[in-house]
């Protein structure tokens, strides 16, 4: 018995150890999108006619490490707003696959 805890405490302090040097978390990659569209949004014609897009929530995020780079799958939410009309236009969740790199500044969205 004692050597099945140990040996699960282990296994548990290994997966843990693990995830630590992993791809990024839901919280990373929302965090990279909302940086990209604000960049867009403030210098674009998307920007200047009142529309906002806004990452609601990411989920079910899946990393393979490719090169420098994690190639992340993931379920994105997001709702578009348009302020002229001062309502929500859209709000949609879509599965999608993105490529991010570890920078100075956090993860980011490389495309």
């Amino acid at each position: 018995m004692k050597k099945i805890i140990a040996l699960s405490s282990v296994m548990a302090l290994t997966l843990t150890l693990s995830a630590c040097g992993g791809g990024p978390s839901g919280d990373d990659i929302e965090a990279a999108l909302n940086r990209v569209i604000n960049q867009q949004t403030s210098s674009s014609l998307v920007g200047m006619m009142g529309l906002s897009v806004k990452i609601d929530s990411v989920d079910h995020v899946d990393c393979d490490k490719s090169g420098d780079n994690y190639k992340c799958t993931y379920d994105v939410t997001s709702t578009i707003t348009s302020e002229l009309l001062q309502q929500k236009t859209q709000t949609k969740t879509e599965t999608t696959t993105s490529v991010f790199a570890k920078r100075d500044e956090g993860w980011v969205f490389v495309h």
